[in-house]
């Protein structure tokens, strides 16, 4: 979560929202980081999760190593989840990220008299 949120902060122009659904029917829990920054062209979606990369390749980029979003993908896979990003969510960019991981099983309770 702090990679997603340390992101959307770097990027957003004034908003940042969270949201976590519990979505029982299906097993998973879906967490939503969005903001309102200019957003990720469409071209550079693919890879915005690999090492390394970054898609702000201006000279103005702002700092950072390449690693944040890369580390999210490799934590949700190592947790049988996933992570997805999807860009411009409007004519005016935002970003948002989705993890969707497993619920874990409530514990099961018995009574010993």
């Amino acid at each position: 979560m702090a990679n997603l949120l340390e992101n959307a902060i770097a990027f957003a122009r004034t908003t940042v929202t969270v949201s976590v659904v519990d979505d029982e029917s299906s097993g998973t829990c879906r967490i939503t980081v969005d903001d309102d920054g200019p957003g990720i062209p469409r071209d550079d979606l693919p890879r915005v999760f690999e090492r390394f990369y970054r898609a702000d390749r201006t000279r103005n980029r702002r700092v950072g190593s390449g690693l944040g979003l890369a580390i999210v993908a490799e934590l949700a896979d190592a947790m049988g989840g996933t992570v997805r990003a999807e860009s411009p969510l409007d004519v005016g960019g935002g970003t948002r990220f989705t993890v969707t991981l497993g619920l874990w099983p409530v514990p099961q309770t018995t009574e010993v008299a």
